[in-house]
């Protein structure tokens, strides 16, 4: 995955989170719709997308 800087990475991490939280309340509720369901499906893989992007930090941990 490309390089791009911590704060970018983690704002990027910070929306996505903040899209998250309640669709999965709706859906841990039962109160979703097939949409919300939907949705949350494919912000929770834009997260593990967002969690898995290189910064120069998490390069450095991997190499120690």
């Amino acid at each position: 995955m490309r390089k791009i800087i911590p704060d970018t990475a983690n704002k990027l991490f910070e929306e996505v989170e903040n899209v998250i939280t309640p669709l999965a309340r709706v859906v841990k509720l039962g109160i979703a719709t097939d949409e919300e369901r939907s949705r949350l499906e494919i912000w929770e893989i834009c997260s593990v997308m967002v969690n898995g992007v290189d910064t120069p930090q998490t390069a450095r941990k991997r190499r120690l």
